[in-house]
């Protein structure tokens, strides 16, 4: 069996997310963290993919403080930092 949970992204446009008002949108802010969210989810589904598939080791070097998902998760969290001293 191959478990493969990077074909279909779960939310495909910012419409998708209705919990954000539309001052909130109209932030720089939510562009940038909805980018580096989507991307912090991607990398983590090859990550989670690697693992079910028999692949831990591969999955843990791509979870290294120098992969894209430590990259991408510390930009999340400094831009979702950022964007709370604005509001």
């Amino acid at each position: 069996i191959v478990i493969n949970v990077t074909t279909k992204p779960a939310i495909k446009t910012s419409q998708n997310i209705i919990f954000f008002n539309m001052q909130a949108k109209q932030s720089p802010h939510y562009k940038e963290a909805f980018d580096l969210h989507a991307k912090f989810h991607q990398q983590g589904g090859k990550i989670l993919e690697l693992a079910l598939n028999g692949n831990p080791g591969e999955a843990q070097k791509l979870m290294g403080p120098s992969e894209p998902f430590a990259k991408y998760s510390a930009a999340l969290t400094l831009k979702l930092k950022d964007w709370k001293e604005e509001i």
